[in-house]
């Protein structure tokens, strides 16, 4: 499953807001935050595969007051980038 590339490494980029990943990332967040927007009050379900380090999903949550109504599943191969779960994380969340 290895290509020679560091799955972890490959993220540094978003620490740059110039980069094309910091743009794509913050298109991405922009996107996931009107769907929240269009159903407001709604419980939605998320499930991100080859979720990276969470950056997309987990910064927009954290910056919304209605967060608790998502329920979302992040699953990431490399442990190194699993996001493990913070105090703005529901006690499901968990990293395995």
């Amino acid at each position: 499953m290895n290509d020679g590339k560091d799955c972890y490494a490959w993220h540094s980029p978003y620490t740059d807001p110039g980069s094309p990943l910091a743009r794509r990332l913050r298109l991405v967040q922009q996107h996931i935050a009107a769907l929240l927007d269009e159903r407001p009050g709604e419980p939605v379900s998320v499930v991100s595969m080859c979720a990276g380090q969470g950056h997309d999903i987990l910064a927009v949550l954290a910056s919304r007051p209605d967060a608790r109504r998502v329920s979302a599943t992040l699953i990431e191969y490399e442990p190194r980038n699993a996001p493990r779960p913070g105090p703005e994380q529901s006690p499901r969340a968990s990293t395995r």
